[in-house]
């Protein structure tokens, strides 16, 4: 069984599934991501990683698309602010 790196994305600006769906479509172009949760009400992204990959590459794929991050948690770890 594979072991997934998890992260939590805070995100502001999001208000409804078409913004989700952005999200959701920027961080899923990210080869080292395997999965992407988006929850508006929540105002966060919650992704599974297949590979290491920066917190910068998240947040600059989600600041691409509008939204502003402004923090990212890893499982298990502190927020790093955005």
């Amino acid at each position: 069984m594979t072991h997934f790196k998890e992260r939590k994305i805070a995100i502001d600006g999001m208000t409804c599934d078409h913004c989700a769906m952005a999200v959701q479509r920027a961080l899923e172009a990210l080869p080292e991501v395997e999965e992407v949760r988006v929850r508006v009400n929540a105002g966060a992204a919650f992704v599974n990683l297949k590979a290491e990959l920066e917190d910068k590459a998240l947040k600059d794929a989600v600041e691409a698309e509008g939204y502003q991050v402004t923090g990212i948690t890893r499982e298990g770890g502190p927020t790093v602010e955005a």
